[in-house]
């Protein structure tokens, strides 16, 4: 009778499992299906991204960043976008969290543009899922975006493009 009250809390286990390769930022599983990686209920889905469909929420995590952006590709979590709005991030803050992303993905070439730096992960540790990194901080405002995208969403948005 026991083993029959686990059985639902078991089946709830497996169903957030994700059965391939992923790879995990901020608690998001990049690369496992969007419906059995994230609780679906908490996004709103908005406007197509880079040619997946996107899906967001505001957070309320004792984190860096109060707002999180899913692109959605092939029903896959394929990229993660990012946002710092609450309160402004300096120079100094921005390149901390460089520092730590470059722990997992490589060296980062930071340049200058008028109104923002960039930071673009050119050389990806290799056997990393995701290809694509980058992060803005915005000299106005001091908002920081940060995106992590899979070879899956650059494919797939080439592919929107032709048709």
């Amino acid at each position: 009778m026991k083993r029959l009250l686990l059985l639902p809390i078991l089946m709830l286990g497996f169903s957030l499992a994700c059965n391939q390769p992923y790879e995990e930022i901020v608690g998001i599983k990049v690369g496992c299906p969007f419906k059995s990686a994230v609780n679906v209920k908490d996004y709103t889905k908005g406007d197509p991204l880079l040619g997946g469909d996107f899906f967001y929420k505001d957070t309320d995590r004792d984190q860096l960043f109060n707002f999180e952006g899913l692109i959605i590709v092939d029903g896959n979590i394929e990229g993660l976008a990012l946002r710092e709005t609450r309160k402004p991030v300096n120079f100094k803050d921005f390149t901390s969290h460089i520092n730590e992303m470059e722990q997992s993905f490589g060296k980062a070439q930071i340049s200058e543009d008028d109104d923002i730096y960039i930071a673009h992960f050119n050389n990806i540790v290799k056997g990393s899922l995701v290809s694509y990194v980058d992060a803005i901080l915005d000299k106005n405002d001091g908002s920081m975006l940060t995106t992590y995208r899979t070879k899956a969403v650059k494919k797939h948005s080439a592919k929107r493009m032709r048709r």
